[in-house]
């Protein structure tokens, strides 16, 4: 049994607790919340075991435990990472990383060796242990698509404004929030796993809403095995095209069975996540020749969150080296931070993530 310890009770903090409670193999031994966030029993009925406390370093030296999973804002990360790599606990700590790539840069620790660091921290990238994505990963690692020329997505969804009231970090970009920090970071780790490295960025993106993010935002990426595409993100549009709604994989998103990822080869194309294959008739390939469209099975059993826990319990115990860890994090983040940066100067940036391999 792995003794938990879970910082910060937020959103997504209470989906970890519940996730933690439900599992046979973990026990959540305490819950850091901030001085500020009242958290009553009623809201702990399934972790009605677990101690509060106000300080992540007091509860690490009187629990002791074998894990700790930080779901606090963007802004708190650094402090508390600093703070788990002093006691060298495995910890999984939730995505982006850092508020930004200066977090890491500038931390007491930031010389160590990062396949160091690797050995103690995951970071909590939950789509890329779902069953959909390792479906989408097959078929792109396949011959069935041939030479793939170009990636092209759309995550359209509308925040309601109390969603910005909750947590005001989440208009601020010095805290890595609004529609990059919060939805695009996952869009971006999912196209590097597929595709491998983006080596450059071009965007172009508006504030409707009137805050410091950006919240409708355009993107063109190439890869550097050669591949080009481009994104759609908006948290200010009516819409039910994104990974959310139409995997399935979260019982938050209402389902709808449209596709947010259009991928395209010279042989192929596969729409993302109905998993529909369009092929020319006798694979003759002519725009003049009619198309089959075959839907790919897809049998999704289990939540991908879940899959991520049973994963961090694996790594508490150093028996996987299948997870997304620290330096997988930051390349995701430096290519957010890039986009960020191209909105801001108006012109493509470069992209160079060595550092973080």
């Amino acid at each position: 049994m792995k003794k938990i310890l879970l910082v910060g009770y937020g959103l997504v903090g209470k989906v970890h607790a519940d996730i933690i409670a439900a599992n046979d193999n973990s026990d959540l031994i305490g819950i850091v919340v901030s001085p500020d966030h009242v958290v009553t029993k009623n809201g702990l009925e399934k972790t009605s075991n677990a101690t509060m406390y106000l300080d992540l370093e007091s509860a690490i030296t009187t629990l002791k435990p074998d894990g700790v999973i930080i779901a606090t804002p963007n802004q708190r990360h650094v402090e508390d990472f600093k703070i788990c790599w002093r006691y060298r606990i495995p910890t999984l700590i939730e995505k982006p990383v850092f508020a930004s790539i200066k977090d890491f840069e500038t931390l007491e620790n930031a010389q160590c060796n990062i396949q160091e660091l690797n050995k103690y921290f995951m970071v909590g990238h939950h789509r890329l242990y779902g069953e959909v994505f390792e479906a989408v990963q097959s078929v792109v690692n396949s011959a069935t698509l041939g030479d793939i020329r170009s990636i092209a997505g759309i995550t359209h969804w509308f925040k309601p404004d109390e969603y910005f009231k909750q947590g005001h970090w989440r208009t601020s970009v010095d805290h890595m929030g609004g529609v990059l920090g919060i939805n695009m970071i996952h869009e971006i780790a999912t196209l590097i796993e597929l595709f491998g490295p983006i080596r450059e960025v071009f965007a172009f993106g508006k504030k409707f809403r009137g805050f410091d993010v950006y919240d409708t935002v355009s993107i063109s990426y190439s890869f550097e095995k050669g591949m080009i595409g481009s994104w759609s993100i908006s948290d200010n549009i009516v819409g039910n095209r994104s990974w959310e709604h139409n995997s399935g994989e979260s019982d938050a998103f209402p389902f709808s069975e449209n596709a947010c990822l259009f991928i395209g080869g010279t042989k192929g194309s596969l729409e993302v996540p109905n998993m529909k294959l369009i092929r020319y008739k006798d694979n003759k390939e002519d725009w003049w020749k009619p198309t089959k469209v075959n839907k790919l099975k897809l049998n999704c059993k289990s939540d991908p969150l879940e899959r991520q826990f049973e994963t961090f319990l694996e790594f508490i115990d150093g028996n996987t080296e299948d997870y997304v860890n620290l330096g997988d994090g930051l390349r995701y983040l430096k290519t957010v931070e890039s986009i960020q940066n191209s909105l801001v100067l108006n012109k493509p940036i470069e992209i160079d993530c060595c550092a973080y391999e």
